[in-house]
């Protein structure tokens, strides 16, 4: 799902994706269909850049899960599944230590090995979205047992608070400009007799935590399935 908006001052300039792995549920009837999807699709994630008119500039494959990308100081950050552990049997299981890389933003091409990010609490699966204000990077969990579910990193990937924010899903979390965010969250769960809609929200980044500053006129349905 990709979602252009009129913000304003907002200017785009390249939109960049991340295909990635397929869905980590085993819930419904179609539990073993997405399980082969998973494992055909495994390790085969992809970058795909695209200019202002949405026309595909590269498409680069890079062997890795992916999920979850931002862009600072000229370094694409980009969520690389979790740091496995003895015993761990699934990535769903409650683990402190995921995987993010870092890319040129113009070569594409991976700068060093992949660093451990582990903001002292337990999450399940590994990142699901990354965002950056331009100076410091946040990062989205599945946070596990009621654990915080935001991480706010410096660039060198120190830890400079966590919080847990039940409004925030994994769905989404996007820079907007200034200290302007928005969270984007799915409310229906496809496959399901209700539709399936997403909705958007504006909060705020005060320092310490994430403000909503939503208008709110009911349910912002921006797709609907």
């Amino acid at each position: 799902l990709l979602l252009l908006l009129d913000l304003g001052d907002v200017e785009l300039d390249h939109v960049l994706l991340l295909s990635r792995d397929g869905r980590d549920d085993d819930e419904g009837d179609d539990a073993q269909r997405r399980q082969q999807d998973r494992e055909d699709r495994r390790g085969k994630g992809r970058i795909w850049v695209y200019d202002e008119n949405l026309a595909l500039l590269r498409d680069v494959p890079t062997g890795k899960t992916m999920d979850g990308i931002c862009c600072l100081d000229g370094v694409l950050h980009i969520g690389n599944g979790v740091k496995a552990y003895k015993g761990m049997k699934s990535p769903k299981d409650p683990h402190r230590v995921n995987l993010i890389a870092r890319y040129d933003a113009e070569t594409l091409e991976p700068l060093g090995p992949m660093e451990d990010l582990d903001y002292g609490h337990e999450t399940r699966y590994g990142t699901q979205n990354i965002a950056t204000d331009g100076e410091r990077i946040f990062a989205v969990f599945y946070g596990a047992k009621g654990a915080d579910n935001i991480a706010v990193f410096s660039r060198d990937y120190r830890t400079v608070r966590s919080l847990r924010l039940d409004s925030c899903k994994a769905n989404g979390l996007e820079h907007v400009r200034g200290d302007l965010f928005m969270f984007c969250e799915t409310k229906n769960r496809v496959g399901t007799e209700s539709p399936s809609t997403v909705e958007l929200t504006f909060w705020r980044w005060t320092g310490t935590t994430f403000v909503d500053v939503t208008a709110r006129q009911g349910t912002v349905t921006v797709f609907e399935r």
